[in-house]
């Protein structure tokens, strides 16, 4: 067997006798093609059948990956293989090697087969959640994001063709806050406490909710002020949740790490109310409600701390005392008062007995922080360094200067 020039056309058999004689084209030993064009010539005709092979592959896949019903079965790796293999050569400008390794295993099958530039589940979510929001991309099976920097992410880099690849090639999360135009978040980690909530908010049934392993999340859309992002507890310490907002992000779309799909489990948009709508369960410790302990802390400081010895901030301890009692100091006569609310009259009160009171004070701190030493801190120079504290807190001069009427 011999093997023939690829340049030079083949010759055509002699024919028989009685044939005709078709006319025969002119033959040139030169090239038809150099070099140079023969190799490029045979790696396109190359590439568009490879491109050829794998769509026509890809096709017949997710045709037996159809069960009658039109749902797809659960093994789609042949298809799979067969995208990321079309697809690699377009994304490898975009993504690094391990975000392709993580394209490679995808085992959404809608995702699957949707085409790169193509992204529908994006532009479903920009018209679910408006077209304001700010998506982050996150590693597929994970609920936090790695991309450095992601709490800047603005609406500029949502229009990046490689973003978007990034995008739709793993879970999907949104940057909450103002950053959204005011989306945020209420995470409820129980099916029993979201029952409870959903009760108190009889509006909140009809706003976007989605559900990763347990619980659920409630989309809003807050109008004016509201506190940032907040994890919450219950009175008895156990977790409840998280009100989430700026500074935080939630997953809207993907895995999660216990391998169950996000759910929405009910497809409408946040609707718009104001924070203070918000009714919340009595056992929830709310961070943002300030009670008389924290207000004293944010005017005078911390009540003590222990750094070897216990050290006592006097302020703290004097403006306490000074909010659980009506009491006023009158500098001209240097006498304390105190108002009895039974009968509306302001009575003298000496220093021994508010130096008393205070010590009953620190008993009761001591109770409470299981802190000894405020006992044995009760001494009469300290008790009468508060209340030289106090008369500056409480001072009146003139409280009882009587006001003459016209004449």
């Amino acid at each position: 067997m011999t093997t023939q020039d690829l340049n030079i056309p083949a010759q055509s058999p002699e024919p028989a006798d009685g044939e005709n004689h078709p006319p025969q084209a002119k033959t040139s030993s030169q090239p038809a093609f150099s070099p140079k064009e023969e190799s490029e010539t045979i790696a396109v005709v190359s590439l568009s059948l490879a491109d050829s092979v794998v769509q026509t592959v890809g096709a017949a896949n997710v045709v037996q990956a159809m069960t009658d019903d039109g749902n797809f079965l659960e093994d789609t790796a042949s298809f799979s293989d067969a995208r990321v293999a079309h697809e690699i050569p377009v994304q490898a400008e975009c993504l690094k090697v391990s975000e392709l390794e993580e394209a490679d295993s995808l085992s959404d099958p809608l995702l699957a087969i949707q085409p790169i530039g193509s992204y529908h589940i994006l532009e479903e979510l920009q018209e679910l959640l408006g077209n304001k929001v700010v998506l982050i991309p996150i590693p597929r099976g994970q609920k936090g994001p790695v991309t450095k920097g992601w709490q800047k992410i603005s609406q500029a880099q949502m229009q990046d063709p490689c973003y978007q690849a990034q995008l739709a090639n793993g879970n999907i999360g949104v940057l909450l806050g103002t950053a959204s135009d005011g989306l945020c978040a209420i995470d409820i980690d129980s099916d029993e406490e979201l029952e409870v909530f959903l009760t108190l908010n009889p509006i909140l049934p009809g706003t976007l909710m989605t559900k990763g392993a347990r619980g659920a999340q409630l989309w809003v859309k807050v109008e004016g002020q509201y506190p940032p992002l907040t994890k919450l507890k219950t009175d008895a310490g156990e977790d409840y949740g998280e009100w989430r907002a700026g500074g935080g992000q939630s997953i809207i779309h993907g895995i999660h790490p216990s391998g169950v799909h996000y759910q929405r489990l009910h497809d409408s948009p946040p609707i718009s109310i104001t924070f203070e709508q918000i009714v919340w369960p009595d056992h929830v410790k709310l961070p943002w409600v300030k009670d008389a302990a924290d207000l004293l802390t944010e005017q005078y400081g911390p009540a003590y701390k222990v750094e070897g010895c216990l050290k006592i901030n006097e302020f703290h301890f004097a403006a306490k005392f000074k909010t659980e009692r009506e009491l006023l100091w009158e500098p001209l006569e240097r006498e304390f008062y105190e108002y009895e609310a039974t009968n509306g009259l302001w009575k003298s009160v000496s220093t021994e007995t508010l130096k008393f009171q205070l010590g009953l004070d620190l008993k009761r701190v001591s109770d409470q922080t299981g802190v000894e030493d405020f006992i044995f801190a009760r001494t009469d120079g300290r008790m009468s360094g508060w209340l030289n504290t106090l008369k500056g807190m409480v001072e009146e001069r003139n409280a009882f200067k009587k006001v003459r009427g016209p004449v």
